[in-house]
C-alpha cells in the first residue's frame, strides 16, 4: 500500500470517546487527520496506551486505519469544532493540572 500511515509519522493521537473520533497529528502536518471509528476501538487504544505506552499505540492506530479503513476514501483534514476544540483544552489543562500535583 503506498499511502499506508506509518508509526514515525505520527506526533501525537488524541481521542474523543462520545463523538467516536480519533485525531491523528502528523509530524508533516499541522492540521489532524480526523477519523470516526467503533468506540471499542477507542477504549483498545486508550487500553493500549496506558499499558504498554504510545509507541504501541500508535501502532494500534496504524494497523486499523491500513486494514480496516483501507478502503478508498478521502482523509479529511477539517478544523475541529468549537466542542471538540473545548474538549482538548480542557484536557490539556487538567494534564497541566495533574502534572504540578
Amino acid at each position: 500500500m503506498k499511502n499506508a500511515l506509518q508509526k514515525n509519522e505520527i506526533r501525537l493521537v488524541n481521542e474523543n470517546v462520545d463523538a467516536k473520533r480519533i485525531f491523528i497529528h502528523l509530524h508533516s502536518s499541522n492540521k489532524p487527520i480526523i477519523r470516526t471509528i467503533e468506540g471499542r476501538e477507542i477504549h483498545r487504544f486508550t487500553n493500549i496506551r496506558a499499558t504498554e505506552g504510545m509507541e504501541s499505540a500508535k501502532q494500534y492506530i496504524c494497523d486499523l486505519i491500513n486494514e480496516k479503513y483501507s478502503e478508498p476514501q478521502v482523509i479529511e483534514k477539517v478544523k475541529p469544532s468549537k466542542s471538540d476544540e473545548a474538549y482538548f483544552e480542557r484536557h490539556a489543562y487538567s494534564t497541566i493540572i495533574n502534572s504540578l500535583l
